[in-house]
């Protein structure tokens, strides 16, 4: 799906975030151009790289 296709010229560019600690769930919606199912697993697989939990365990070695 194309920008063209899913986005109204007159809707906001948006982005809401949500959580839920009961279902322990996050959802991510946007009103953006869009991305395919491959586009976003790779594109989230990036943010999971991006090595916050790495240095969070490197911390808590050593004690910080």
């Amino acid at each position: 799906m194309t920008s063209e296709e899913h986005h109204s010229s007159e809707e906001p560019f948006e982005i809401h975030i949500r959580t839920d600690k009961y279902n322990n769930t996050f959802t991510i919606q946007d009103t953006g151009v869009g991305m395919t199912k491959d586009e976003l697993t790779q594109n989230l697989g990036t943010i999971a790289r991006s090595g916050s939990k790495a240095f969070l365990k490197a911390i808590s070695e050593k004690g910080i």
